[in-house]
């Protein structure tokens, strides 16, 4: 599981995210973001078929905990 911020220095979570699903495809991502620049961003990597969760910040950490109690268990191993 990877959880990471959209906008990043010299990179952005997205093109981590493609590089580690490309090596781990079972991998499952969240992605996190506060700018309106990610929009942009995500819109793009949806085209390309890319699926992963974009969760708005501030995010609570009641709300995280809950998204990965809700995952199926075999995404949790």
């Amino acid at each position: 599981m990877v959880i990471s911020d959209v906008i990043m220095p010299g990179t952005n979570g997205i093109e981590v995210c493609q590089e580690l699903q490309t090596r781990f495809p079972h991998l499952r991502i969240f992605l996190f973001s506060g700018q309106a620049a990610t929009n942009e961003l995500v819109r793009e990597a949806y085209a390309r078929g890319l699926t992963w969760e974009l969760l708005a910040k501030p995010i609570e950490p009641e709300g995280l905990l809950a998204k990965l109690a809700a995952l199926p268990e075999s995404a949790q191993a």
